[in-house]
């Protein structure tokens, strides 16, 4: 089962995207709604691909031009970290399931580690069920008495004490808390 379900076209759309990807159109999203006529998102390195191969390939078919690309990095908060063993940051970000986390920065110094996260999307359509997700970093030294700072928000992150999750757990399951 994949993890978001694919877009789905229309068939005249379907027909046409292996044509308008070689003529360097990438077909993303297809809106349909009873209130309005369908809208075909498309992305391609210049606008005027996009309208001379629609023009040719899809006349009549309403779209709109997204971009250079299919998909964009972009700045995304972080919710929560902890220290799984020294040196090793865990932080969670929450993702869709068409997102993935791109590219993590880290500074540090002797009082903070600032942080910043970026994630891949795509530029349209759904971005799929939402999920908190484990990413780690390593540190240059310990994480120590250091306050670590989401770069978006400028905030400092809410710890998350993981003993305290695991026993809660435990005891909701009925296992022993010691992991015997």
């Amino acid at each position: 089962m994949p993890i978001h379900e694919p877009p789905a076209f229309t068939p005249e759309v379907e027909a046409a995207r292996a044509t308008l990807l070689r003529r360097g159109v990438a077909v993303l999203f297809q809106e349909t709604t009873p209130k309005r006529d369908s809208v075909l998102y498309v992305s391609s390195l210049r606008p005027e691909w996009a309208e001379r191969a629609m023009a040719e390939l899809l006349p009549g078919v309403v779209f709109e031009w997204c971009g250079e690309t299919p998909r964009e990095l972009r700045p995304r908060a972080i919710h929560r970290c902890c220290e799984r063993e020294p040196g090793r940051l865990q932080l969670r970000v929450v993702v869709g399931a068409a997102e993935h986390v791109d590219e993590i920065l880290v500074a540090e110094d002797d009082h903070i580690v600032a942080v910043l996260v970026t994630v891949c999307m795509p530029v349209a359509g759904p971005l799929g069920e939402q999920c908190d997700v484990p990413c780690h970093v390593y540190l240059d030294r310990p994480l120590g008495t250091r306050k670590v700072i989401d770069a978006v928000r400028g905030e400092e992150l809410e710890f998350l004490d993981l003993d305290a999750l695991w026993a809660g757990a435990a005891a909701h399951a009925g296992w022993p808390a010691d992991g015997s």
